[in-house]
């Protein structure tokens, strides 16, 4: 028999080839892009750096020979903030336009005073949920969690996936670090919205955000399509394999409108491809060296899907410890979003993907974060 698998060989070579120039570029400790099928689950490529010759495996060091997308654990940092902002959405607790003091640096919460994260921006006003999401708020994803409470924050983020395996078929996976509040701090609900303290393999951010792309649902990953008889005959068909629903389809759209923004007037604006609509969040984090956060190691990250209004490809890049040229921080808008556009920009003819209308996007920055 013949078996078939989603991965594509194109698709596979241009993210290699992207690795290869990020490589060159940043000089990182590791980094990935998967690409997957935003309606069915299916990878469509997988690329991991530093990579290895299969024919001379014995001579490659092993930390080479790990599969860094699935067997590695970061920080996801900013891209976590999709989870509190659906949870709230999808609770009813909020709507797009619900505005928050983010300038506040102490709120109650519980009876304690907790201290919230710094943000990169001081805000001149109160933000929409949208704009929460779009200039990436720490403190505005902190008074989301805060909205859901503890424990049904945490239902939320293993929900999407967190702190469990992906159902990846192959060896290797591991399945993240994300406690349960029994077990949290006072300033976890403070830095967990924000992606700190909670870890996760790459694979499980980029399914994470699937779930926004899909309409809700958490999507087993899949390998394998077909198989088939020696004639060609196909004898069996793999679909899509949904784990379970996160949020419904409506809160989905009302996140994706969200993430247009962070491409419209956002951190992610240099991966933007006019036309067709890219939806995502960038994500930067400290890494922990010797048990603390440092200041110069960073992981950046973007993870985003497109057409915003009917997704076809999911695509995730996360580069580990990059070093730019100029020696600035790699934040994950320089380091991870540029190379988003070059795979998807071949994959649109690729897959015939036609561009959108763009009215949604006009409707977006004319109501400030409000619906169109």
């Amino acid at each position: 028999y013949h078996v078939m698998l989603s991965i594509d060989s194109v698709v596979q070579s241009w993210v290699e080839e992207e690795l290869d120039r990020i490589a060159r570029e940043f000089a990182p400790d590791n980094a990935a892009i998967i690409v997957s099928d935003a309606t069915t689950g299916s990878l469509l490529a997988m690329g991991n750096y530093p990579t290895f010759d299969l024919n001379e495996f014995n001579k490659a060091p092993m930390e080479a020979q790990k599969n860094f997308a699935i067997s590695s654990q970061i920080d996801p940092g900013s891209t976590f903030k999709i989870v509190p902002a659906a949870g709230a959405l999808n609770e009813g607790l909020v709507t797009p336009q619900t505005r928050f003091d983010c300038s506040q640096p102490v709120v109650d919460y519980q009876g304690k005073p907790r201290r919230l994260m710094i943000d990169d921006h001081v805000y001149d006003h109160p933000l929409t949920v949208t704009e929460i999401i779009s200039h990436s708020s720490n403190r505005g994803a902190a008074l989301l969690a805060m909205k859901l409470g503890d424990r049904r924050f945490y239902e939320y983020a293993c929900a999407f996936g967190f702190g469990e395996k992906s159902g990846f078929p192959l060896v290797g996976e591991i399945s993240g670090m994300l406690h349960d509040p029994k077990k949290w701090s006072g300033s976890d609900i403070t830095r967990i919205p924000a992606g700190y303290s909670i870890s996760a393999t790459p694979l499980q951010i980029h399914y994470g955000m699937s779930v926004i792309a899909s309409g809700g649902l958490l999507f087993r990953p899949q390998l394998i399509t077909e198989v088939r008889t020696p004639s060609g005959e196909t004898i069996y068909h793999f679909g899509s394999n949904v784990i379970r629903r996160v949020i419904t389809e409506k809160t989905a759209q009302e996140v994706a409108l969200m993430l247009r923004g962070v491409l419209v007037e956002g951190t992610g604006a240099s991966a933007d491809i006019p036309g067709y609509q890219i939806a995502g969040k960038t994500g930067t984090a400290q890494k922990l060296i010797g048990g603390r956060y440092s200041d110069n190691n960073h992981i950046g990250s973007f993870t985003a899907f497109f057409p915003a209004s009917a997704p076809r490809v999911v695509v995730t890049v996360i580069v580990d410890n990059g070093k730019p040229k100029d020696g600035s921080d790699a934040y994950g808008s320089k380091v991870a979003a540029p190379s988003f556009k070059r795979p998807p920009g071949k994959l649109i003819p690729y897959l015939d993907i036609k561009p959108v209308e763009v009215v949604p996007d006009r409707a977006l920055l004319a109501n400030k974060g409000g619906r169109p």
